[in-house]
């Protein structure tokens, strides 16, 4: 069990913070689970991980070039961290815990001085540190990842991680630690002024107090939070100029190219073969058939082609997943995602010990943020996205396996 929690603590540092250590903390793992594997048991939750994993690898497998969508999808490597952490000793899970607040902090810590400096936490000029000053305006902030929907990505699961832990540790040192550790993200998730995730982060708030409804401290927190949300469309004017474009998304290029992206994706699906249709074209050859639709669209829409409009995703999970691995694959998808939340809801309902219920409640907070952002962007083509949520949900699983102990 050592290597699992050696990956485990490799992973709790370098997956919030970019550092290069995944592959290392994988194969790690890899190792710990092969000396532990004649211990492991599959339970439905693992069976149903293991068949949305499944079908990318049938989709890979008869698509047109089967060994390129297979090399580069690296499905085991990216699900290996849920076996992972699910199959960690679980009296570590507070240690994997407070390693993660240390890099949630660092990372919030880059975003922050990313935006009011203009310089990337990985570019610090630590000889000249002198040359650095505030901006007179804060700008679109990145991180670690140099990309802001990756590290909000990840920052957003943290922040209602430490929120629900916050809520109902039962000392007042830990509520006052995690209580922190949730504010300090909070400006992070801001500053990355990615609309998608604000959207998931709101609908979170409002459903986190539902979750557990013998506490009255979730209704208030969420309600206050909200209210700090709302001041800011009145109060910070790039926050306010950001929201303004979800309202008026027709006045906004971004938004306009999402509409672009999912109406040829509906069509190419239109298009699509029986087997296509069923299990998608396979990771990596998506291009392959949304390029001659992107271009008519993109013409009929804008008047003109730019390499802007190739860049992307589908800009939308689900329907990046219908694309690739079929409607078997986004049955699949959903189905495991109504069964992890519906297992959630129950645990937290169950559980006698306080510190695992306030994980599964921030967890399940954080997960229908990252869901319903899903619906903006495709948020788990990243692979640094990829490797911290199948961590996270490992945990999650980890977690949930305690019930058995309770009742035994």
């Amino acid at each position: 069990m050592i290597f699992l929690v050696i990956s485990a603590i490799l992973l709790s540092i370098a997956t919030p913070l970019s550092l290069g250590l995944d592959n290392i903390a994988i194969g790690v793992g890899l190792l710990g689970l092969i000396l532990v594997a004649k211990r492991i048991k599959f339970d439905i939750f693992d069976k149903i991980f293991a068949s949305f994993q499944s079908v990318g690898i049938i989709s890979a497998l008869f698509s047109i070039n089967f060994i390129y969508s297979i090399k580069k999808s690296r499905f085991l490597w990216h699900y290996l961290p849920y076996y992972i952490a699910s199959r960690v000793d679980r009296e570590k899970i507070g240690l994997l815990i407070n390693i993660l607040a240390v890099s949630a902090i660092i990372a919030s810590f880059g975003m922050m001085f990313h935006a009011f400096t203009g310089i990337r936490p990985t570019h610090i000029p630590w000889h000249h540190l002198s040359s650095i000053h505030l901006l007179k305006h804060p700008i679109r902030a990145d991180g670690f990842f140099h990309n802001p929907f990756t590290s909000v990505g990840i920052l957003s699961i943290l922040f209602f991680l430490y929120l629900g832990l916050s809520i109902f540790s039962k000392g007042l040192k830990e509520k006052v630690i995690y209580g922190s550790l949730a504010l300090f993200v909070f400006p992070s998730l801001i500053l990355a002024l990615c609309r998608a995730y604000w959207i998931g982060f709101v609908v979170s708030l409002i459903i986190m107090p539902f979750l557990y409804k013998k506490y009255l401290a979730p209704k208030v927190i969420s309600i206050s939070i909200l209210v700090v949300f709302v001041s800011m469309f009145f109060l910070v004017p790039f926050v306010h100029n950001r929201v303004e474009t979800l309202i008026h998304y027709k006045r906004d290029m971004s938004a306009e190219i999402r509409l672009m992206l999912w109406r040829s994706g509906l069509e190419v699906f239109r298009d699509y073969s029986l087997k296509n249709k069923l299990i998608g074209c396979g990771n990596n050859h998506l291009f392959h058939y949304t390029e001659p639709y992107i271009k008519r669209n993109a013409k009929r829409k804008f008047g003109y082609l730019t390499s802007h409009f190739f860049k992307h995703s589908m800009h939308n999970l689900y329907l990046q997943i219908l694309l690739q691995w079929g409607i078997i694959g986004l049955v699949v998808w959903i189905f495991m995602w109504s069964y992890v939340l519906y297992r959630n809801v129950i645990f937290i309902n169950l559980t006698g010990n306080d510190f695992y219920r306030g994980l599964i409640i921030g967890l399940t907070a954080g997960f229908i943020a990252f869901l319903i952002g899903g619906f903006f962007e495709y948020n788990i083509g990243d692979s640094e996205i990829a490797i911290f949520f199948t961590y996270m949900l490992g945990i999650n699983k980890n977690i949930l396996d305690s019930m058995k102990e309770e009742s035994s």
